[in-house]
């Protein structure tokens, strides 16, 4: 892969895109083939942190510990983290028309297999083969976009691509546990799974001709990205914060249930809301930059936020567990948008290797965050649980300072 070609893992463009103007059909002969990649997307996200509002309810029905009911997303993210060191060879020799229609049919399957689980070992299998499938489906739909779209279209089609993934995220929380309250979490996991099937059709439109490129990197050309100034240290913020978010996120139904609102899957679903602040955050990304006169400085503001916003789990009330995810959700998206474009800016490397690097950063932090923060949680409680987290966002707010000040001279 030559140098500058964009990884099929990117988590997000590599500048901040705001959709002001329609994408043009001409790049996308079938609009609606684009919207169905999008919806796939969505549910893809959906289906992989469902299980998040609902560890409570299987904890109580499989009778196990806080942190391995936590491994039911640990294991899960597990792929994302490691994907981008083999998907890519593997997927270039398959067509992603092919990937896509195999790939939804198998997570329709897994959802049957979740509803008849008897065991919470067999879950947690099952789980691990779904993790398995939205590396290889966001790769193929990244691998399409960027061979349809170009230039400025290209931006603005990866932009929307982010924001159903986002907008995944938060509907795949909130209707897991409305499901849940109305049919239990089976069901809801179940129903989840199978919402993917009416983006098939949209597939048969797709030409087959795309794939996704992407050679084996060799373990020097990732040590050559983390030599590079600015670089390591991005990608340690964003493994901490992750770390902290995936971590809190597995703790809310432990903590509502602690503080006596833990009954309702669906009141559990809506403490997730805040998670579409991550929407807006990402389109208005350019507007806050100006706002705030530069990326390191909203970067620096969002991981503030996140700090400050810590004191907010000390009141033991579901209105304060609420606000609090609000300002947690409001920090680790500024900041998450902000750092992936940096990284490409200053990584001369390969694109590929670079976000690839990123990207087991990224979710490495967060499979260590699902199960570590369970188990610390187990093991001491609610507040050695959240000092422990804090220490981190501290460590990632340090971080971001020294970047605030280094990270300006290197881009000039």
């Amino acid at each position: 892969m030559r140098k500058g070609t964009r990884s099929m893992y990117s988590p997000l463009p590599q500048r901040n895109a705001i959709m002001d103007e329609p994408l043009s059909s001409s790049h996308s002969e079938r609009p609606a083939s684009y919207l169905g990649l999008l919806y796939i997307a969505l549910c893809t996200m959906a289906i992989l942190y469902a299980p998040q509002p609902l560890l409570n309810a299987i904890r109580t029905e499989f009778a196990v510990s806080d942190a391995t009911t936590g491994l039911l997303i640990s294991i899960a993210l597990l792929p994302l983290a490691v994907a981008p060191l083999f998907y890519g060879p593997l997927l270039s020799r398959i067509p992603t028309r092919t990937v896509l229609i195999v790939a939804i049919c198998l997570l329709g399957i897994s959802g049957a297999l979740i509803y008849l689980a008897p065991s919470f070992s067999v879950l947690l299998a099952v789980r691990f083969l779904q993790g398995l499938l939205p590396p290889a489906i966001f790769t193929a739909i990244m691998a399409h976009i960027s061979n349809k779209f170009q230039g400025s279209e290209l931006q603005r089609a990866l932009a929307l691509y982010i924001g159903a993934t986002i907008l995944g995220g938060v509907a795949g929380r909130i209707l897991a546990g409305l499901l849940a309250s109305l049919w239990g979490w089976r069901i809801s996991l179940l129903l989840l799974a199978l919402s993917i099937a009416p983006g098939l059709p949209s597939l048969f439109r797709l030409r087959s001709e795309a794939r996704a490129h992407a050679p084996l990197p060799k373990l020097s050309e990732f040590a050559a990205v983390l030599r590079e100034p600015g670089v390591a240290g991005l990608m340690l913020v964003e493994g901490c914060t992750f770390f902290v978010f995936v971590g809190i996120g597995n703790l809310i139904p432990f903590r509502m249930e602690d503080i006596g609102a833990g009954h309702s899957e669906f009141r559990i679903g809506l403490m997730y809301s805040g998670y579409a602040l991550g929407v807006a955050t990402a389109l208005c990304s350019r507007r806050l930059i100006a706002l705030l006169g530069g990326e390191t400085r909203l970067l620096l503001a969002g991981i503030a936020v996140y700090a400050l916003a810590f004191g907010g789990f000390l009141f033991p009330s579901v209105e304060a567990l609420f606000v609090t995810m609000l300002l947690i959700c409001l920090g680790q998206f500024a900041e998450h948008t902000t750092a992936p474009g940096l990284i490409n800016r200053l990584a001369s490397e390969d694109k590929g290797v670079v976000n690839g690097l990123y990207l087991a950063f990224y979710y490495g932090g967060g499979v260590l965050g699902s199960y570590l923060s369970a188990l610390f949680y187990d093991a001491f409680g609610w507040h050695a649980c959240l000092l422990c987290l804090f220490a981190l966002v501290c460590m990632a707010l340090l971080l971001g300072l020294r970047l605030h000040y280094t990270i300006p001279r290197l881009l000039r």
